[in-house]
């Protein structure tokens, strides 16, 4: 059996899936299977990744077999069919170090975790080309759940290896996020997890490709923004005792705030009826205060009207309400 299973899900990267395959190729520690779940590419995806499975047993490859389309099915359907002790999940372009399943494994294995979180660099293409580390890291884990919440995340997708009974209890990735779903997911499990994990603030063992923003569609993440809400307010709302005890319930609707913000600096655009649905969820939810809906409101006019959009004043204005430039 292996010790890790890594899982890919991938669309249209012929060249670049198969980067990331190499990257796990060699590493050190043998014992992973790699598990590639093909979302209807309509290239030569599918038959690099066939070749691949041909070369090594260890790889395992299949197509998306349901609705909805997505990486999050993908993933999900990985999480299926893994055997491995651990999991880590991967995007097609995503690089490991030779030696990140060793490290993260020998970490996990002298441990009582349910997951651990390990750095990342951001990379434009290759390497030895470093953006910058992806992860933020604070002294506390009470932390690292207001930052998800603030949309200020710690860490992305790649960073953790999980225990596999674990992401089984967290039942995987919402299939209903277009956006949002890692922090949606990171939210969850550290919240369900009672914040049993740790994040290692060691080298860098894997490395994220940031892209230019060409394919980027606001509306898209915009339009996630109320589901996104509505799952952490119900899990949130779940363990209020957890939270409290831990006095991050407040944070947590503080956090809230700072989304409606962020929606307001789309939505009126692609679609102002997202406001009031965001506005509605979280006061059904008791996630937002009169005040703060009144925030919303003023800051919402002062949007439109142009004197928050001005450059001199946006700063200033988004730290009036909100506390912080967002």
């Amino acid at each position: 059996m292996p010790i890790v299973s890594i899982i890919i899900p991938v669309y249209n990267r012929p060249q670049l899936v198969s980067e990331t395959i190499e990257s796990v190729l060699v590493q050190t520690n043998p014992g992973w299977e790699l598990i590639v779940v093909d979302d209807g590419s309509t290239d030569t995806t599918w038959d690099v990744l066939q070749e691949y499975a041909k070369k090594d047993e260890r790889i395992r490859v299949y197509k998306r077999d349901r609705e909805p389309k997505g990486a999050n099915r993908c993933r999900n359907m990985g999480i299926e069919k893994a055997n491995g002790k651990y999991i880590i999940f991967l995007d097609s372009d995503d690089l490991l170090a030779p030696d990140c399943l060793e490290n993260r494994i020998n970490v996990i294995e002298n441990s009582t975790f349910d997951f651990v979180v390990f750095n990342s660099n951001f990379i434009a293409d290759r390497i030895d080309n470093n953006i910058g580390l992806v992860n933020k890291h604070f002294e506390n884990n009470e932390d690292y759940l207001y930052n998800f919440i603030s949309c200020n995340y710690p860490w992305q997708t790649t960073n953790p290896i999980w225990k596999t009974e674990t992401m089984h209890c967290l039942g995987g990735f919402d299939e209903n996020l277009l956006r949002l779903q890692d922090p949606e997911l990171h939210i969850r499990a550290i919240i369900k997890t009672a914040f049993n994990f740790t994040c290692v603030n060691n080298k860098v063992d894997s490395y994220i490709r940031k892209h230019s923003d060409k394919g980027y569609k606001p509306e898209i993440l915009v339009k996630s923004y109320p589901l996104f809400i509505k799952s952490i307010a119900e899990i949130c709302n779940e363990n209020k005792q957890l939270l409290n005890q831990n006095r991050l319930y407040d944070s947590f609707k503080d956090g809230l705030l700072t989304i409606g913000f962020r929606l307001l600096l789309f939505a009126h655009k692609y679609n102002p009826l997202i406001i009031k649905r965001f506005v509605k969820i979280s006061r059904n939810n008791k996630l937002l205060s009169k005040t703060n809906y009144l925030k919303l409101k003023i800051y919402l006019y002062l949007y439109i009207v142009g004197v928050a959009r001005i450059k001199g004043l946006r700063g200033g204005i988004q730290k009036m309400f909100l506390g912080r430039v967002v």
